[in-house]
Formats: C-alpha cells, sequence, structure tokens
C-alpha cells in the first residue's frame, strides 16, 4: 500500500508541475462570503414548508441509517452504507420500489456502497466500492446490475460523475499524512488514467470528511470538503475554485488543519474556531452550506449571489445537518424518527419507520 501510495503521489506531483504554466483559473469570478455571527437571518417567508414525504416502511426495505440522499425525476435513492449496505429507491410518493443489496466480493457485488451516484448519461446508479477499486453500474429503474469498471490503485472516499467515462474522485489524505497533497483528481475509470488533479489542502483534515461532499445542481457539480474553505467546480477540465469563505479572525489555523485526528479534535474543543463543514448547494440565486460556529454548533446559512450577501437560518423545521438538495425552486432535506416528535411535522409519530422527506418551497 505504501509503494503505491508513492507512486501516486510522484504522479500527482508530476502533473501539478506539468500544469503550473496554466496559472489561476480565470473563467470563473470567484466569489467571497463573509459568515460570521453577525449575519442577518433569513427573511421570514423565504422558506416555507411545502409537503413532507413519509418514505414507506416494510420488511424490504428498512432504512437503518442515512448516509446520502439523491433525488431525480423519479424519485429518491438512499443510502444506508452502516446498517443495511444498501441502497433503496422509493418513488416521489414515498412508496418503496426496490433495493440494491449486493455485498460480497466478484462480479456484480461490492465489499461495503461507500458512495454512490446517478450516472444520467447510462441512466444508471453507479456505486463506488472502495475496498475492490471499482464502479458498479445499475439499471436507476429497477435496480438490475449493468457493468463494473475498476478504476486504479488509488484509494478514493467519495466521486461524481463529470461525463463519459470521466468521474470526480477525493483521494484519502489520511493515505498521505502530514502536508498538503493533492486530494481531488479526474480520472477515465474505463482507460484507468489520472487526467487532472487539484485540491490541494492538508491530508489529514480527511479525518473531519462528510458523506455528501459532492454536490450536483442546475450549474453543474461542486465539490467542498471539511475544514477547506474554499469551494469548487468540478468539470471533466479539473476542480476550479468557486467560492471561498472568509470566518475572519475566527478561521480555523493550519497548525489545526495537519494535525492528526485525536489533537486536532482536541484544540477544536479549546479554541472552537469557525470552519465550513463539507457540504454546499448551489442553484442561480442561493447558496446553502453548513459551518461550525461557536462550541462546535453545525449552523445553515444561505449566501445570495445577486444581493452578495449571507443569511443565517435558524428555522427548526430545516435540520442544519439533513439538508441533502436544492434546485432553482425547492430545499429538499429529511427527518430521521427519531426527530419526528421534536420537529412536530409528522402526524403519528412512530420511531418503528423511515426517514420522511421533507421539501421547503423557496419564495
Amino acid at each position: 500500500m505504501k509503494h503505491l501510495n508513492l507512486i501516486l503521489f510522484g504522479f500527482l506531483v508530476l502533473l501539478s508541475c506539468n500544469q503550473s504554466n496554466q496559472g489561476p483559473y480565470s473563467d470563473l469570478d470567484l466569489k467571497t462570503i463573509q459568515v460570521n455571527n453577525e449575519n442577518d437571518i433569513l427573511p421570514e417567508g423565504t422558506l416555507s414548508l411545502e409537503s413532507t414525504v413519509p418514505l414507506e416502511f416494510c420488511e424490504d426495505c428498512i432504512v437503518g441509517m442515512v448516509d446520502k440522499i439523491l433525488v431525480d425525476d423519479s424519485g429518491y435513492y438512499v443510502l444506508d452504507k452502516t446498517i443495511t449496505k444498501s441502497i433503496t429507491k422509493f418513488g416521489k410518493e414515498g412508496q418503496f420500489i426496490f433495493r440494491i443489496e449486493s455485498q460480497g466480493d466478484g462480479l456484480g457485488k461490492y465489499i461495503l456502497p461507500f458512495d454512490f451516484e446517478l450516472d444520467i448519461e447510462k441512466d444508471a446508479i453507479a456505486i463506488l466500492d472502495v475496498n475492490q477499486r471499482k464502479v458498479l453500474f445499475f439499471q436507476s429503474s429497477n435496480g438490475e446490475f449493468i457493468n463494473e469498471s475498476r478504476y486504479g490503485e488509488f484509494q478514493a472516499m467519495r466521486f461524481s460523475h463529470v461525463g463519459g467515462d470521466q468521474y470526480a474522485f477525493h483521494l484519502d489524505g489520511r493515505e498521505f499524512g502530514e502536508g498538503k497533497h493533492d486530494l481531488g483528481i479526474i480520472a477515465d475509470i474505463h482507460k484507468k488514467e489520472i487526467l487532472n488533479a487539484g485540491v490541494f489542502d492538508f491530508g489529514n483534515t480527511d479525518y473531519m470528511a462528510v458523506d455528501q461532499e459532492f454536490t450536483r445542481g442546475s450549474l453543474g457539480v461542486l465539490f467542498a470538503k471539511s475544514m477547506n474553505d474554499t469551494v469548487y467546480q468540478v468539470t471533466e477540465k479539473g476542480y476550479q475554485p468557486k467560492f471561498v469563505f472568509d470566518f475572519g479572525n475566527r478561521k480555523i489555523t493550519d497548525d489545526i488543519r495537519n494535525a492528526d485526528v485525536m489533537e486536532a479534535r482536541q484544540k477544536i474543543m479549546t479554541t472552537s474556531p469557525f470552519f465550513h463543514w463539507g457540504r454546499v448547494f448551489e442553484n442561480r440565486e442561493w447558496v446553502f452550506f453548513l459551518w461550525s460556529g461557536d462550541n462546535g454548533e453545525r449552523r445553515l446559512s444561505a449566501f445570495n449571489q445577486k444581493e452578495n450577501k449571507n443569511y443565517g437560518i435558524e428555522s427548526e423545521e430545516l435540520s442544519a445537518k439533513n439538508l441533502f438538495h436544492v434546485d432553482e425552486n425547492r430545499v429538499y432535506a429529511f427527518l430521521n424518527p427519531e426527530e419526528y416528535s421534536e420537529k412536530s411535522l409528522v402526524d403519528n409519530p412512530d420511531k418503528d419507520r423511515n426517514p420522511t422527506i421533507l421539501i421547503f418551497s423557496l419564495n
């Protein structure tokens, strides 16, 4: 493993040197988002609860833990990599459609569904198996296995489709150890070639990784990782900085970001710095993101791109950690069964049931 990591590290260094003559990215207008406790609160009525969609609860469709949810015109896809180790599809009304539960080794099998993506071009669900270093494809209409591709020898954490056989991968920075490294690559999984590299950051920050680092909206794919204040637009050309969060003098310091997990957590507890949590959702007007405020409290904010102004969100209905999708007109979140009674948004709450989707209108 160490030998393979050294080979990959050498390749990334060479690739970075070869690309150094390109200069800074100039085709995106890098926007700075000021984040602090003094940001105004989002005006009342901007977000309003439109509907709730309870996901069907049955013997074959129990969701043990929600790790990630994706949505398309046909329904909701729920990843539970912790308990059932499956991806379950529900229709737009919450009805159970199918489940992909293909644990094992060999063709069409995954050791663990570590991440998944919707490949619109193939009308497929793409599943990342980091243990066998392959991507498996299943029909998004019925869950039947299509094929699989082994992508190479690098250690990935998350991924996203950027076109054709090209995928963006977040490399596991913990494999590199201390110091900064290129943690994002674009790879052709059919040719097993790394085409581009970026996201130069401390590898140890991946101890704080979250599940939904790549997000897809009407403007394309974004990548954001915990404790990195830059948000990247992701295309087949690479990772291009698009937004940067400015936390002022409360910004997390590099000595924390470069520390091992135990030391970093201790310093965060004692100094309470502000930092971005690694999940960003964008449409043409708004940018929604999670960040860590005083005493480590997770907070949700919304940046209005037209006004160039950031707002805090204090809605009890919109649980900060459970936001999973934003389109031009709506914001999507979910409630776990244990949150039903707290939020009082679901009739006859029962812990023996699946999560409920919350759909908010953007006004």
